[in-house]
């Protein structure tokens, strides 16, 4: 994707990096699209973000990464047998974990409820990247796609 910069930003709420003005002092509104990679739960910083992009009439999107970590602590665990989940398994998690997410912004930020989020896994996304086999397959292509049409729309390319 010729159009996709990626751009990694220092977290927020570190000493160095407060949070209270982190949207404007990054000048994150000046992104074409704003990517706000989020943790098992929805944080603080990442239901700002969201919201200061909606108020500069930001594009947005919540990323959940590490979902092929879920299946691994299962499997150590012993809770599932395979290390590598059959797509049946793949899909129920996915339900499960939107409906989780779904919850938790109904909870504590409605108005971001339009806002989409793709779960996905750092190494399938990059083996996808790379022209490589993936093990388990989440919603990274779908991510790839939303990526691309944002670049797409952002240069007019529509």
């Amino acid at each position: 994707m010729p159009n996709v910069r990626f751009y990694d930003i220092p977290g927020a709420g570190t000493m160095t990096h407060r949070s209270e003005n982190y949207y404007e002092d990054k000048a994150l509104c000046g992104f074409d699209c704003l990517i706000v990679l989020v943790q098992q739960a929805l944080g603080q910083e990442d239901i700002a973000f969201a919201q200061a992009a909606l108020r500069y009439d930001q594009k947005v999107v919540f990323v959940r990464s590490k979902c092929d970590v879920d299946f691994h602590l299962r499997h150590e665990s012993g809770n599932i047998l395979r290390h590598i989940p059959s797509p049946e398994e793949v899909h129920q998690h996915l339900e499960n974990l939107r409906h989780h997410f779904n919850l938790e912004l109904e909870r504590h930020a409605p108005e971001l409820s339009s806002i989409e989020c793709f779960f996905v896994s750092a190494n399938s996304l990059r083996a996808i990247m790379r022209f490589e086999p993936v093990d388990m397959l989440f919603e990274e292509k779908q991510f790839l796609e939303y990526l691309y049409q944002q670049s797409k729309s952002a240069r007019g390319m529509y």
